[in-house]
């Protein structure tokens, strides 16, 4: 049932994009979002439609709402974001809109690329070469299943991708030659989620619809710079300052090195602490927040001031050594504590808290992120703290 609802969204989109007079396509700064992007792209040139593409790094209620003002389309595809945002949308955009949610969310039978190439697919009548783009959107595009299992499919018979990568895993065509799937992957989230505020996701999913590699690899190549210097200043500030510990939350300030580069670096920096048992309690919520820039690829530079919260969940790391051998075990302490009904999952505690603040929170039980106003930071983290401290069958304060 969840592979036929999958290939029925293809089909819609197929049908939407057909009739449509002309298209934004809004996408997540992930590799999925971006290849999303640029089959989406192809196959709106294939129709001879308009169309402009934007790029949501979290759904910015401001950004939200310039959507329809700024890029008005009788056709929204979002593309890679998480299921909650239909919620957010105002009734009149979400009349328009065809939300094709990211893999990365629980429950999805199928990724965004997948369905989208699926819909250009329907669009030519056969397999088409965007097949190599989608497949970089792919999670884990070596064991593949259902609908994105049909992508490796096609992308393997129109000679885009091969099973000769490092250690048996794939690879894929790009720039005229193959590289490994997983590194083509990371280059193209580093060009776009590192180089956010500089154009970088418009850039990638042009320069991958348009089969120009290089610009992708150049962007990566100057991101990766910048995102190895925000991490070790991330580190040293931690090192020297520490984190605001309260009973059931630990989280600071992300500082001026995460100034300069997209907010999903800065969720992989708190999502890396989970290991650092020097910094961390492992008993306690990891709750980094960091203030965004105004500007948003594809529109205009957003009103208020917004920050962005990510929510991880620590690793208790231990070693043993022991007659010239080293074992290292890794218990998932408070991730045991949330499987078994003991701790609260983060996708509860950071909506909620989002939601008391007039914001948006969203993930998993494992990860959360949020985007609220500048300025309540304090009772988001207060509001965390009320939530998480309450154990099963008490009532949380309001």
């Amino acid at each position: 049932m969840a592979l036929e609802s999958a290939a029925a969204e293809a089909k819609r989109l197929a049908e939407r994009a057909r009739a449509c007079r002309s298209a934004a396509i809004v996408f997540s700064d992930d590799a999925e979002g971006v290849a999303s992007a640029a089959v989406a792209s192809s196959m709106l040139d294939d129709l001879g439609k308009e169309y402009r593409m934007i790029c949501l790094d979290k759904p910015v209620p401001d950004a939200i709402e310039a959507l329809q003002d700024e890029a008005p389309s009788d056709l929204y595809i979002l593309l890679g974001f998480h299921e909650d945002l239909s919620s957010s949308l105002p009734p009149e955009l979400r009349a328009s809109a065809l939300l094709v949610a990211g893999s990365r969310h629980p429950g999805r039978p199928a990724s965004a690329a997948a369905i989208v190439y699926l819909a250009h697919r329907r669009v030519r009548g056969s397999r088409v070469p965007t097949c190599g783009i989608a497949l970089i959107g792919l999670e884990d595009p070596i064991n593949a299943v259902g609908l994105d299992w049909l992508v490796l499919c096609d992308a393997v018979a129109e000679g885009l991708a091969d099973k000769r990568g490092r250690r048996g895993g794939l690879r894929v065509r790009v720039g005229g030659a193959f590289r490994d799937a997983k590194a083509v992957r990371g280059e193209v989230w580093l060009a776009s989620a590192a180089m956010y505020y500089r154009g970088g996701p418009l850039e990638a999913a042009s320069a991958l619809a348009r089969g120009s590699y290089e610009e992708v690899r150049r962007l990566a190549r100057e991101a990766l710079g910048l995102v190895s210097s925000a991490f070790r200043g991330g580190i040293k500030n931690l090192e020297l300052e520490g984190l605001f510990r309260l009973k059931a939350v630990q989280w600071f300030m992300g500082t001026g090195e995460f100034r300069g580069i997209g907010t999903s670096v800065f969720d992989d920096f708190v999502h890396r602490l989970r290991v650092k048992s020097r910094l961390v309690d492992r008993d306690k919520y990891i709750l980094g927040i960091v203030e965004r820039r105004p500007e948003v690829p594809g529109l205009p530079s957003l009103r208020r001031r917004w920050l962005s919260v990510s929510v991880s969940v620590p690793r208790y790391l231990e070693a043993l050594i022991s007659g010239g051998t080293v074992s290292v075990s890794v218990p998932r302490y408070l991730e045991a504590l949330i499987s078994g009904g003991t701790a609260k999952p983060v996708s509860m505690l950071v909506g909620e808290a989002a939601r008391y603040v007039d914001g948006i929170g969203y993930g998993t039980a494992h990860r959360g992120f949020a985007v609220i106003p500048a300025g309540v930071e304090d009772l988001f983290v207060s509001r965390f703290e009320e939530l998480a401290g309450v154990r099963g069958g008490e009532a949380a304060p309001v």
